[in-house]
């Protein structure tokens, strides 16, 4: 029998974007958690660790912004990103996004031009058609 390849999903990743963030203790246990990325599990794969932290310090980008900032060319990236989780890069950016701005929502006083700012986005209207869509509801 072959070995199934785990996916690696947005989810699976997320901790948390705020700055004030400490992992509890299970977290703590699982030894992924690199204190250098706070709110980011440690994956190993370079690719994926990268990925992260690009879409952490700048939010929403292309597959081409992003790879540029990773030294890669976009086609590949977005052809990676599927091979590790079966969504192209722009789902897969999606998701993680909408997981930073929920939680910004969720748990602070944060304005959303500012949480638009902080996931990416030019103006808070594109952010708010952004959000909408993939929810299904304002922010």
């Amino acid at each position: 029998m072959g070995n199934k390849i785990q996916k690696i999903f947005p989810e699976d990743l997320y901790l948390s974007v705020l700055p004030d963030f400490v992992p509890d203790e299970a977290a703590r246990w699982q030894g992924r958690i690199d204190p250098r990325r706070p709110g980011r599990y440690a994956t190993g794969f370079e690719a994926m660790d990268a990925l992260v932290d690009a879409l952490h310090s700048r939010g929403y980008q292309t597959s081409e912004q992003c790879g540029a900032q990773m030294g890669v060319e976009g086609c590949y990236l977005n052809g990676f990103i599927r091979i590790v989780s079966g969504l192209s890069f722009a789902e897969w950016r999606d998701r993680y996004l909408l997981l930073m701005a929920c939680e910004l929502l969720d748990k602070t006083k944060t304005d959303v031009q500012d949480i638009a700012r902080r996931v990416g986005f030019a103006s808070s209207t594109a952010f708010s058609r952004w959000f909408q869509k993939q929810t299904g509801r304002q922010p």
